[in-house]
């Protein structure tokens, strides 16, 4: 048997020391790395716990305006209703001072035949003295006429200032109710920064708890392989499922009720607003998506490509929606697998702004008069209609005309052709026009008999028709 030469002795221990320094390398490479997340869970932590603080606050601020607000509700109530009461009392005398003064006119009316009466025997009379006293029972008599003619006077001005004050159209300028009705004023626009930055906490809150888990599972996948393991990418969810809110419906998944029964499923369930899907108050800034946008466009060069998306948006959600997935996802060619439109509006909370794209600019709400209409119409007119393009695979869209959450719900608009001569001018249609053959759309218009809430009886009808249309895309 062959024996190693000595000369290969030096080999094998550089060999044995290179293994070594690599192993040692590669341990060390890890160790740091779990350092790493360890502090960064940490750091996390520590911000949920100020976050955590700050929502804490935002919830008692939202809490005390409320109560505020409701106690001067209160407040407002009882007092108009003794103010009422007092309306009630001043009628009344109103009632019986009108009676008085019509006495007084009686009255005076009186006197005056008095004093005719005592002028024509002032006339017959030829006796010096008795002319004497019928001119002092004139004099008498004219006495008793201004006194009554004052009285007469200080009861109108009674049933002029008592008529002001018992009509119930000025109840609301009484000081004591306009005190209150001043402090709601104050109070409400602190209500709704109060509500906005609460929603904004929650936002990241939830955003830095979901950050923390993922750091927890990518700690237990480095935790569970061994320090020369082979290191294979992790699974990439099978689905991701945006549910988009509106701004009549700003909290969408308290309706549809859809985030444990698609996470059943191992897919991702992300909730967000139109016009920002994390963190940020609310705005109502109705012309600009973009932050949407951009977070949407982030998010995407993150999600592999073999993963499914579906996009479900109510409201200005489901404008945002259908503008992303035939924008930004057709542009980086990714496939939309489910896009569900529920009752979509545009700028303004236009129709026409989400189902035609306008070349200058959104079109402007209809008034119900001539030029505003005509200005709406041939908005429609210049514009072109938006197409829901080839990478959406399956489109569902349920739209209402019965709602004025819509403000063009209408069917015809009274118009006026260029001579000025009236015309009818449809508005548009919640239909969209399909791109590829291969797009399977499934629209339709729902009808609620001229429900005004008929724009959120769509979100109910969707909680149990979406489980039956989803269940194929998120398994």
């Amino acid at each position: 048997m062959r024996t190693p030469s000595n000369n290969s002795t030096p080999y094998m221990k550089a060999l044995l020391l290179t293994l070594v320094t690599i192993v040692y390398v590669q341990v060390s490479i890890e160790v740091y790395a779990a350092q790493s997340i360890a502090r960064e869970i940490k750091t996390k932590e520590t911000i949920i716990e100020s976050a955590n603080s700050n929502l804490n606050n935002a919830r008692k601020d939202v809490r005390y305006i409320e109560g505020k607000l409701k106690s001067n509700q209160e407040n407002t109530d009882k007092t108009r209703k003794i103010v009422m009461q007092e309306r009630q009392t001043l009628r009344r005398l109103l009632i019986s001072t009108k009676r008085k003064m019509k006495k007084k006119s009686h009255a005076v009316k009186k006197i005056e035949k008095e004093i005719i009466r005592a002028k024509t025997r002032l006339k017959l009379e030829t006796n010096k003295n008795e002319a004497i006293l019928i001119k002092a029972e004139m004099t008498e008599i004219t006495l008793r006429k201004q006194i009554a003619i004052q009285k007469l006077k200080w009861a109108e001005k009674d049933i002029e200032r008592l008529e002001f004050d018992s009509e119930d159209s000025v109840i609301d300028s009484d000081p004591r109710i306009v005190s209150f009705i001043q402090e709601k004023h104050r109070l409400k626009p602190k209500l709704l920064a109060s509500k906005n930055k609460l929603y904004k906490f929650k936002r990241k809150v939830k955003k830095l708890n979901n950050d923390v888990l993922i750091l927890r599972k990518i700690a237990e996948q480095e935790s569970q392989l061994g320090p020369i393991a082979k290191k294979e990418a992790p699974k990439a969810a099978n689905a991701y499922v945006y549910a988009i809110s509106g701004s009549d419906d700003p909290d969408i998944e308290s309706s549809l009720q859809l985030k444990d029964w698609v996470e059943s499923y191992g897919a991702v369930y992300i909730e967000g607003h139109w016009n920002n899907i994390y963190g940020g108050p609310l705005s109502d800034d109705e012309a600009n998506i973009g932050q949407f946008a951009k977070q949407f466009e982030e998010d995407l060069k993150k999600i592999p490509s073999s993963s499914k998306l579906i996009l479900i948006g109510h409201g200005l959600g489901g404008g945002a929606v259908i503008t992303v997935a035939t924008g930004i996802a057709a542009t980086l060619n990714r496939k939309i697998d489910l896009l569900v439109a529920l009752d979509p509006v545009g700028n303004g909370n236009l129709r026409a702004n989400i189902v035609f794209e306008t070349e200058k600019q959104p079109c402007q709400l209809p008034r119900g008069d001539r030029q505003s209409n005509d200005l709406y119409a041939n908005c429609i007119k210049a514009s072109k209609p938006r197409q829901i393009t080839a990478n959406v695979a399956h489109f569902y869209n349920r739209w209402q005309k019965d709602s004025q959450a819509p403000f063009d719900y209408y069917k015809e608009l009274l118009l006026s052709n260029g001579e000025g001569k009236p015309m009818q001018g449809i508005t548009s249609t919640g239909k969209f026009k399909i791109a590829s053959d291969n797009t399977k759309a499934n629209q339709k218009r729902e009808f609620y008999e001229g429900s005004e809430d008929a724009h959120q009886m769509i979100l109910s009808d969707a909680v149990s028709r979406l489980p039956n249309l989803l269940v194929d895309h998120v398994r």
